[in-house]
């Protein structure tokens, strides 16, 4: 019973329409061509004091790279980037982009700042297997794509989801944040507004409010919530639900700390109830069989790419900008996992 269990679980429960799985890909590109990838020799200039690399292969030199091995990186970066985008060799452009974004963060990050990588990185190595070549792509052009996709990779995708945010709950217990006598998250939320130059733009006087009963329940729930999204990978149902909660997280940390989580957000879509806008309704008369089913991922994308577009060519990217921007593109990630989460109860209540 254990064994078929487990069976279903890696094989078949995560198991998503392979049309969704390109979209996630061709935005997860998108994403990093707009917003992450930084032109890494900027950093070529600083003078050698500066270097301060992680434990990695940065840590092997001395100094700063040459300006040529930067540019190189640069080059090989964008190529593998290019190529995940248009879907040619998918698999080898997403694993190969694993390793050139380690080299890329490990030079950045040389310069004693850390950001939150680690599912960026592996992100795309572990959705090389899952099929998400497979449609709107040069190998499907050439039938060079596999015949379906796979589920077990997202099954993975999403066990490593689960265990960065268990131990980020683990880390915050260990800190104190059960305890009645402290409000840990409006501390964090003060401190980071004071010490982190990152002004509060909306809820001021909320943050600053004296009532400890709320704060209290904000530190037990953060702290319940992230615990349990571990178990929560074994129901892909309760996962989904976990999910959405998480980008309500997310969203929530964008617009009263100034933490930009949208890449995670953006890592979070092959999780969403893909099945309630890519399957057809057994009634012919429903709504739902009458809206084409490319419509609504293709919409997202457009959205995402008009605010990808204005965010780049129109609009400078200032710090107030780049809040805003981020704020929108979660809401926008948030109300769409909703709706997919809707229509697919409503087809289920249907049945």
């Amino acid at each position: 019973m254990l064994t078929n269990w487990l069976e279903h679980w890696m094989l078949r429960a995560y198991r998503v329409d392979v049309r969704a799985l390109a979209l996630v890909r061709i935005l997860f590109v998108a994403y990093l061509l707009a917003f992450l990838v930084r032109p890494l020799t900027s950093v070529a200039d600083y003078p050698d004091a500066f270097f301060n690399p992680p434990p990695g292969l940065p840590a092997l030199f001395s100094g700063w790279p040459a300006y040529g091995v930067m540019v190189g990186l640069e080059i090989v970066l964008l190529a593998l980037l290019g190529s995940l985008l248009i879907g040619f060799q998918t698999k080898w452009a997403g694993r190969l982009l694993s390793l050139a974004l380690l080299v890329f963060f490990s030079i950045w990050h040389s310069l004693g700042k850390i950001d939150h990588v680690v599912l960026v990185i592996v992100f795309p190595t572990i959705m090389s297997w899952s099929g998400w070549g497979n449609r709107w792509s040069v190998d499907e052009r050439k039938n060079k794509a596999e015949t379906a996709e796979e589920a077990w990779p997202l099954a993975l995708l999403a066990l490593v989801i689960g265990f960065l945010w268990a131990t980020a709950g683990y880390y915050k217990l260990r800190a104190g944040w059960l305890a009645t006598e402290t409000q840990a998250a409006q501390a964090n939320m003060v401190v980071n507004a004071l010490l982190n130059d990152r002004p509060l733009r909306v809820g001021e006087s909320w943050i600053v409010a004296d009532n400890a009963f709320v704060w209290e329940v904000v530190d037990w729930a953060t702290v319940f919530f992230e615990l349990l999204f571990l178990p929560a990978v074994l129901m892909v149902r309760a996962f989904r639900i976990w999910i959405i909660g998480a980008l309500a997280f997310h969203l929530t940390a964008q617009l009263f700390m100034s933490v930009d989580f949208s890449l995670y957000a953006l890592m979070y879509l092959p999780f969403l109830a893909w099945p309630a806008i890519f399957r057809r309704t057994s009634s012919k008369s429903s709504w739902l069989a009458r809206i084409p089913l490319w419509s609504a991922p293709l919409l997202l994308l457009a959205g995402v790419a008009l605010l990808l577009g204005i965010n780049i060519f129109l609009v400078p990217p200032t710090a107030e900008v780049n809040y805003w921007r981020a704020s929108l593109f979660m809401g926008l990630l948030l109300v769409f996992a909703l709706a997919c989460w809707l229509i697919n109860w409503i087809q289920i209540r249907r049945r």
